[in-house]
């Protein structure tokens, strides 16, 4: 796993909640997030996109893998209405492992499976704990 820089949000109609996640000049999904906090070239030729409502009083994390054609593996959102949040100690632990520090004292670990398989939080691709 491996920091890249490709990944950026275009505002939406709904500027203050929604945008469209960019690959250069390629749209690849839209979401309810106005930020990209940090983004991964995953070893088999995927992606990780880790994007935010950039919001101190009430954040949402987004959590996105993405196949090498930028077809959407799955997602996984982490938040609460009114809740604070801020992504830190953002570190990949292998090249399918990353922690992160949002919301909680203690970290969160993102494990992504080789293959499309039932894990945690009824996810196919991507296991949070």
């Amino acid at each position: 796993m491996q920091a890249i820089d490709a990944f950026r949000i275009v505002a939406g109609a709904e500027a203050a909640t929604t945008g469209s996640l960019m690959f250069g000049d390629r749209p690849v999904v839209d979401l309810s997030a106005r930020l990209v906090e940090a983004q991964f070239a995953l070893d088999d030729g995927g992606y990780l996109v880790l994007a935010t409502l950039d919001s101190p009083y009430e954040e949402e994390l987004t959590i996105l893998c993405f196949d090498a054609d930028l077809r959407e593996r799955d997602r996984v959102a982490i938040g609460q209405p009114y809740t604070p949040g801020l992504l830190e100690a953002v570190q990949p632990l292998g090249p399918a492992r990353l922690s992160f520090r949002f919301a909680r004292p203690e970290p969160w670990t993102l494990d992504i499976a080789p293959q499309r398989r039932l894990l945690g939080l009824g996810t196919k691709w991507l296991h949070l704990r």
